[in-house]
């Protein structure tokens, strides 16, 4: 890796320990109020979630997407399944947000998922990395739990191949919560 991306990746560990300390203190979820003007350790403030905008958050600088909000009721069909969530393109041309979600998977950058569970109220998930892109049907596929567990004699699809291998790159550096 290079030394941008190393310093993004350690930002990005940073935030995501935060996170899980006040995601514990709030019993497992966080206000929006809070994501939108997040106080790190530091005491500096980064926001994690566009309340406007809800979706794909790629704050101007960071090399690729930080968070992705999903949500029962909103307007895409995204959907989980056997360890991967398959994420829907932000609606409009194939540029704008989706870019930045493409670069994390190509920077190999893990990114938060903010789960809604109610009105203005998210858990955090991370680290949740993105291994696949299919700009045909418009969706991302997304890491959504540590390991896939694989069903003995059971051939694995090409998805699930590219998400063990991210698992043995990434080691013991998987965390999980919520």
């Amino acid at each position: 890796m290079d030394a941008a991306v190393d310093a993004e990746l350690l930002r990005r560990e940073v935030i995501a320990a935060a996170l899980r300390v006040r995601a514990e203190e709030r019993g497992g979820a966080i206000p929006l109020s809070e994501l939108a003007d997040f106080e790190l350790p530091d005491g500096s403030r980064q926001r994690l979630f566009d309340p406007g905008k809800g979706g794909i958050w790629n704050p101007k600088d960071f090399l690729a997407t930080l968070a992705i909000v999903t949500s029962p009721d909103g307007p895409y069909a995204d959907r989980e399944s056997g360890g991967l969530l398959t994420y829907s393109y932000q609606k409009g041309p194939d540029g704008g947000k989706n870019l930045k979600l493409r670069r994390a998977l190509e920077l190999n950058l893990p990114v938060i998922r903010f789960n809604k569970i109610a009105k203005n109220y998210y858990v955090p998930i991370y680290p949740v990395y993105v291994v696949g892109d299919n700009p045909i049907t418009r969706e991302f596929i997304l890491t959504v739990d540590e390991a896939i567990r694989a069903v003995p004699g059971a051939e694995m699809s090409p998805i699930e191949k590219l998400y063990a291998a991210r698992i043995v790159q990434q080691g013991s550096s998987y965390l999980r919560w919520g």
